[in-house]
């Protein structure tokens, strides 16, 4: 089952996920600890696209819709609340990366 099935059939992950996602530290301690997970999934696929276009053996289509996602992702105020805390999971270069693309977009405006 695809992550956004999910989120179409279980109302309280939908739930967790629109809630986080507009305000994580505003959710129970319960509901973070099943938010921070779903996130990290996210990332990780990102980060898995943004190795492969790295290593030149991704598909840039690929990698404009992960980015898209990223960036889109960025601009919600629970993810840069997750980010704060759990970005450091991932490797530098990656967290560069992101961090170049908040800042672009806080520019763009």
């Amino acid at each position: 089952m695809s992550f956004n099935s999910l989120l179409i059939q279980d109302a309280e992950v939908a739930r967790i996920w629109w809630d986080g996602l507009e305000d994580r530290d505003s959710l129970s301690e319960s509901d973070r600890r099943r938010f921070d997970p779903m996130i990290q999934l996210h990332f990780q696929t990102i980060h898995q696209e943004f190795e492969f276009i790295q290593e030149n053996v991704g598909s840039a289509r690929m990698w404009e819709q992960q980015e898209r996602s990223m960036r889109w992702s960025m601009q919600q105020r629970g993810v840069q609340q997750w980010w704060i805390e759990w970005g450091v999971l991932f490797p530098q270069q990656f967290r560069d990366y992101v961090v170049g693309a908040i800042r672009e977009g806080e520019a763009a405006g």
